[in-house]
């Protein structure tokens, strides 16, 4: 997985720097992000458009381009455990890591974030008898505001889902009219800030969950998606 990320990742880049420059996607790069082919340029056609990113949360101090942010209530309870922890200056007692993540989490199970303290045990964080530490904070997301932050690679599959799902309810608020799958998949394409893996299976998980969840509906017959409100 973080092979697959660090590849379209590095391809989104790519096509970022030809957008730049007012350039036609060579059609490998373009294959691999799933999109059609740029037009030649001897047809005159204009530059594809890139999404404009979303209004970004207040950020902290800490806060890189490369990094995004995950609302808290994604946020699985390891992720929560390391930001805890990355907040902290001293070491901590596990009961006091438990207490912090469930002021977050309030359905979190205090056995449940004591054995993510016996999981990374020695890899991530080190436990002494002066309490929980981290071994190394940049594997650490930042817990700031309403958001975990951080690079992807400090985020599991689940957080990236949300990631993604929420620059899909971005896109399809910029096009009101709303978005048939495949241009939707066309239009994640052209977002170079989003950094989770895009597929037409993923998407399409994600645009049940959206529409369980009542953010998302089908305009009438025309197999289009807007949002729900």
């Amino acid at each position: 997985m973080q092979s697959l990320l660090s590849l379209m990742e590095a391809a989104r880049e790519c096509r970022r720097l030809y957008d730049a420059a007012n350039m036609n996607v060579p059609e490998p790069l373009a294959r691999l992000l799933g999109e059609e082919p740029s037009p030649s340029a001897s047809t005159g056609a204009k530059p594809r458009l890139i999404v404009p990113p979303p209004e970004r949360p207040s950020a902290p101090a800490e806060y890189r381009d490369d990094w995004i942010w995950i609302p808290l209530s994604a946020a699985t309870a390891t992720t929560l455990v390391l930001g805890v922890l990355r907040g902290a200056t001293v070491p901590m007692a596990a009961k006091e890591v438990v207490a912090r993540v469930q002021r977050v989490r309030p359905d979190a199970v205090g056995g449940t974030i004591a054995n993510i303290g016996t999981r990374l045990s020695s890899t991530v964080l080190r436990r002494t008898d002066q309490g929980w530490s981290l071994e190394d904070s940049s594997r650490a997301p930042v817990l700031f505001g309403d958001f975990a932050w951080g690079s992807p690679d400090v985020f599991g599959k689940q957080e990236l889902a949300a990631h993604r799902r929420q620059t899909i309810l971005h896109v399809l608020r910029v096009n009101p009219d709303g978005l048939q799958t495949t241009q939707l998949l066309k239009m994640l394409g052209r977002c170079p800030w989003l950094r989770a893996p895009v597929t037409k299976d993923l998407v399409k998980i994600d645009m049940e969950e959206l529409q369980g969840d009542g953010q998302v509906r089908r305009i009438g017959n025309t197999r289009k998606w807007a949002l729900a409100k």
